[in-house]
């Protein structure tokens, strides 16, 4: 073989290499890779929005689906963003079984994520943190989109921010209602959250 040919194949396999890492990049981009959602897609909300009050540190939320949580396994995806306002918040969803326990994973404009076992009768107390608030590299910040992907598994209970794994744990016990949450630390503020799902296998 020639030079001039040792340097052609070799453009070329540079070439495809080339394409082969654009092609990776795509399909991760895509979350062709991620874990797949137990079940199907049951059910997606249109958009939502709340309003946090001024100077109020209370929480405000909306039970956005139309059903009852079925019982583990099931998937929740839910995006949010603050549109407007005090950046010192937290917002996000929040899970409740009968006996006043549940899950609450929420973010902050500031970049934050906190995950919470919280006791709550009309507003929840956020001592029991299984990941204190605290910044966060995958938390986007200043009113882009975030992801929050909640996974309640028979035997684990596992929570992706914008696809990448920030939390695994426990199962939940036997949670029944979604919420949508919020809490400013000042100011009033408006999220908006353009979209729920939620997963589950169909019904036997």
């Amino acid at each position: 073989m020639s030079a001039t040919q040792s340097v052609r194949l070799l453009r070329i396999l540079l070439l495809l290499l080339l394409l082969a890492a654009l092609l990776l990049t795509g399909l991760i981009v895509l979350g062709a890779f991620d874990p797949q959602p137990y079940g199907r897609l049951q059910q997606t909300t249109p958009e939502i929005r709340l309003i946090l009050h001024d100077g109020e540190n209370l929480s405000v939320w909306q039970q956005p689906l139309t059903a009852p949580l079925p019982p583990p396994p099931f998937t929740i995806r839910a995006a949010v963003r603050r549109t407007s306002g005090e950046s010192d918040l937290l917002h996000g969803v929040l899970l409740a079984g009968d006996d006043q326990q549940g899950l609450l994973v929420a973010v902050s404009p500031l970049g934050e994520l906190g995950i919470w076992h919280p006791v709550f009768a009309l507003n929840p107390v956020l001592e029991s943190a299984l990941f204190p608030r605290q910044p966060w590299p995958h938390v986007r910040r200043d009113g882009q989109l975030n992801e929050i992907r909640i996974d309640a598994g028979a035997a684990e209970t596992v929570v992706r921010i914008n696809g990448e794994l920030a939390w695994r744990g426990a199962p939940l016990a036997s949670p029944t209602r979604l919420y949508l949450w919020g809490r400013s630390f000042g100011g009033g503020a408006e999220i908006v959250v353009p979209w729920i799902q939620l997963y589950a296998p169909d019904a036997p």
